[in-house]
């Protein structure tokens, strides 16, 4: 055989173990710095030591790298066995690090208030427009992943804003919640609390403390309400300072309070609304108001026909109609301002379009007009006690004084028969409906130590009386009442000494005390409608302690539960079609930060 095909020499065994002797070592494969902050489990997987999170590490490290990045961007180090010619020359390999972990920490969670002020969605981090925005802001900047957003940053901003929360409700001797149900778009029924308290700073203060599913959800009834609601005080630690709850007047939520022992408020805007939806149904405006719904109805579903109205409208602001809601409040008295203000255009473009209802007659809008003027004052009343940043409690008896003093005295301004029965309906509601408010507790004691108002606010004397007892009584029960005292001379003097010992000896009770400081109170000048009561409270001085104590324990009570309402507002802002797999514990998040961004101020 040639020579060329001859085949290699076999070595020896002996002549193979001197070869590899003679080899030089395999260089030992550095561990990656990961393993410092991860414990690595069975099954290809690895448990992180600062969160105790489960990842799988599929033979590399790339997944817990990210999640150092993700949720602890201040442990990432990078070894000098992995350095690069660019980090040599301190430029970052990548563009997180070339951002920084500080300022890309600051920038997520900016972006984590974006999403929950302005009610984005979280895949917003997937949309290319939003993207290429970011991009030419600050092309260094990476977008945290929608499940990084869900389940990292909304975390850490709920759980920053919830301790915020905790440390300002422990130095709260009192507060008080509402609470209401609602059903979102994914028929999900969701129970909202809010918390209102007195700050140390003596301003009221209205935070959302939770958004939940009832802990059976099957059963919407008054005991698994009044646990759901225990469950949620307790864990705030606010069951004990809890002085009033404010709700609708649903018999579920009136028999929750009683199984909690907790004081109920009716909500005073919905008692409103009850009255002028039961004076509205009389049969002498039900006709007229059915017609004018019809016109806006007509203009709602056509195009045409509200182009039309547009043009018709001669002056420079062009105005739109309102439709009547039952459930909203107020609502049929905007549908009637809108269109008298408007009537002319209304008018003419009902007369031009085919198929129009017909416009409305001149005795009818001699009734809208007497309705305008009638349901005014109840507007008016609903928008001064729903307020959230001010005392609202307080205005409940005063300002049911004022619609009855303000309705009698409409009788010369009064054109038609409907416009009386309605006025005289609308009475009739105030009597059996807000004169009670004088009879309870709460109201009646804030409202007495409101200093604009005192005894004046009240129409019937003996409630004034049994809420100055009330004050009296409760004064009497603190051990610390401050009286004020002329001031005692030490000095020896002859004259007068057989009085000495009568006036150390004379004997003072915390009644004889606390009526003395009561009486301090009342006879002092009524404060100017414009100054804030707690702001009068925070000026007084020792010798008020007492009274100060109790004011701000009723004070803090809100008249309404409307804040209960705009939080259902907001939540079905969040809870939209394009969020309807939202899960239960992230709407609770959501509708938290959102509510309550003023504790991101603090």
């Amino acid at each position: 055989m040639s020579s060329f095909f001859r085949l290699p020499e076999k070595r020896s065994c002996a002549e193979e173990d001197s070869a590899k002797e003679n080899e030089p070592a395999a260089k030992k494969k550095c561990r990656s710095y990961v393993w410092k902050h991860f414990s690595q489990l069975e099954g290809n997987s690895a448990k992180c030591l600062l969160c105790s999170q489960v990842y799988k590490t599929g033979g590399n490290t790339t997944n817990l790298i990210n999640h150092l990045k993700r949720s602890h961007p201040t442990t990432i180090t990078t070894p000098k066995s992995e350095q690069t010619l660019g980090s040599f020359l301190n430029v970052a390999t990548t563009k997180g690090d070339a951002l920084g972990s500080t300022r890309k920490a600051k920038l997520d969670e900016a972006l984590m208030k974006m999403v929950a002020t302005d009610l984005q969605p979280f895949r917003v981090v997937e949309d290319t427009g939003f993207r290429n925005f970011v991009r030419c802001l600050d092309p260094q900047y990476v977008l945290p992943s929608r499940t990084t957003l869900s389940s990292v940053l909304l975390e850490n901003l709920y759980g920053e804003m919830k301790r915020k929360l905790n440390v300002m409700l422990e130095n709260v001797s009192h507060c008080a919640i509402t609470t209401d149900g609602w059903t979102s778009r994914a028929n999900d029924h969701y129970l909202t609390v809010t918390c209102h308290f007195v700050t140390d700073t003596f301003q009221i203060k209205s935070a959302v403390l939770s958004t939940n599913k009832l802990l059976c959800e099957t059963n919407q009834n008054s005991e698994n309400i009044a646990e759901s609601l225990r469950a949620i005080l307790v864990d705030w630690n606010l069951f004990h300072k809890v002085t009033s709850i404010v709700t609708d007047n649903a018999s579920s939520m009136i028999k929750a309070c009683t199984l909690l022992e907790k004081r109920h408020l009716p909500c005073f805007a919905h008692t409103l609304n009850l009255i002028v939806q039961d004076a509205l149904i009389s049969e002498s405006v039900k006709d007229v108001l059915s017609k004018c719904k019809r016109i806006v109805g007509f203009f709602k579903s056509s195009s045409n026909a509200y182009a039309k109205l547009k043009t018709a409208q001669t002056n420079n602001e062009c105005y739109g109609l309102v439709q009547e809601v039952a459930t909203r409040w107020n609502s049929c008295h905007k549908m009637i301002v809108r269109i008298l203000k408007i009537r002319d255009a209304v008018s003419r473009v009902l007369l031009e379009t085919m198929k129009a209802p017909p416009p409305l007659t001149a005795e009818e809008i001699s009734v809208l007009t007497d309705l305008e003027y009638i349901l005014g004052p109840f507007d008016e009343a609903t928008n001064r006690v729903s307020g959230s940043t001010y005392e609202t409690i307080s205005l409940i008896i005063p300002v049911s004084a004022d619609l009855h003093h303000r309705l009698s005295s409409m009788d010369n301004l009064i054109k038609t028969t409907e416009g009386f029965e309605v006025r005289n309906a609308l009475l009739n509601g105030i009597n059996r409906r807000l004169f009670e408010y004088e009879g309870r507790s709460v109201t009646k004691v804030a409202t007495m130590l409101d200093p604009r108002f005192k005894k004046e606010a009240f129409r019937s004397a003996s409630n004034a009386d049994s809420a100055v007892e009330a004050i009296r009584k409760e004064m009497a029960g603190m051990t610390n009442l401050k009286v004020s005292e002329p001031p005692t001379h030490t000095e020896n003097n002859a004259y007068f000494s057989f009085m000495q010992s009568k006036i150390a000896n004379k004997i003072k009770t915390p009644m004889s005390d606390a009526i003395i400081v009561l009486r301090q109170y009342l006879e002092a000048n009524h404060a100017t409608p414009n100054i804030s009561p707690l702001d009068y409270w925070k000026v007084q001085d020792i010798r008020m302690e007492s009274l100060k104590k109790i004011a701000l324990k009723n004070l803090c009570v809100p008249a309404c539960s409307t804040e209960s309402e705009r939080t259902f507002s907001r939540a079905g802002c969040i809870v939209t079609d394009r969020r309807a797999a939202l899960k239960a514990k992230n709407v609770d998040k959501l509708v938290f930060t959102s509510k309550n961004q003023w504790l991101s101020e603090i």
